[in-house]
């Protein structure tokens, strides 16, 4: 379990440029043939898991409402549950997972199906994500929250 505080109604703009400028900054080349120019990234780097740090990290106050969430997945996962809850106990837990497998399947079918999303009085719990990592769609709203992650496995 993570704790996060989320400040109201500022975007942060370091959060953009560390996503989408710093990392072609860091390694690309510009490459130009004809009249059209390439982005050339290199050799695929070899990339250990170890490298993904939970995010955002325990007692981070952030700038942006609702922040990205990025978590270590386990060996054999094929989906992740996300929880994000004002309680540290997850009380709405049980409720709100029912809620998303009467919506649907918690591992989806297709890389490409949109998570299922239920929302409680004082938590939100997001379900059938492909990858470790999760940008909400919705605001939190500025206060302290909670969150955890779950491994869906195919057994």
């Amino acid at each position: 379990m993570q704790a996060t505080v989320v400040l109201p109604g500022r975007w942060s703009y370091q959060l953009i440029l560390c996503l989408f400028i710093l990392p072609f900054g860091l390694f690309a080349h510009r490459v130009e043939a004809a009249s059209e120019e390439y982005l050339f990234l290199g050799e695929s780097p070899s990339l250990s898991v170890d490298l993904l740090v939970p995010a955002p990290a325990e007692g981070e106050t952030v700038d942006i409402d609702a922040p990205g969430f990025n978590w270590l997945p386990e060996d054999g996962s094929r989906a992740f549950i996300l929880e994000i809850s004002r309680n540290q106990d997850f009380p709405e837990s049980h409720d709100l997972l029912e809620k998303v497998r009467e919506s649907g399947a918690l591992i989806p079918p297709f890389g490409t199906s949109p998570p299922l999303i239920a929302k409680g009085k004082f938590s939100w719990l997001v379900a059938g994500l492909p990858l470790s990592l999760y940008h909400p769609s919705f605001q939190l709203g500025a206060g302290h929250w909670f969150w955890c992650w779950h491994c869906a496995f195919s057994d």
